[in-house]
């Protein structure tokens, strides 16, 4: 999944937002998650980023790490 708006290709179909399929995923399953890459000011504001990694974190119980890129 992608946090872009659209997906990367047309074959990809729609995308959701990303950070509430972090959440969902972490009620459903128990193996570590992870983000690739995160750009914050590009896409999502740095300080929402915070808010959504942080709240992952929690339902993950320190499963869940966070890549971000920084310029």
């Amino acid at each position: 999944m992608s946090d872009h708006f659209h997906p990367w290709t047309d074959q990809q179909g729609q995308t959701s937002f990303v950070w509430t399929v972090l959440g969902a995923l972490s009620r459903e399953t128990d193996v570590p998650i992870a983000t690739a890459v995160t750009f914050p000011t590009a896409r999502i504001h740095p300080v929402i980023i915070a808010q959504a990694a942080t709240t992952v974190a929690l339902m993950t119980d320190g499963r869940f790490v966070v890549g971000i890129r920084v310029w």
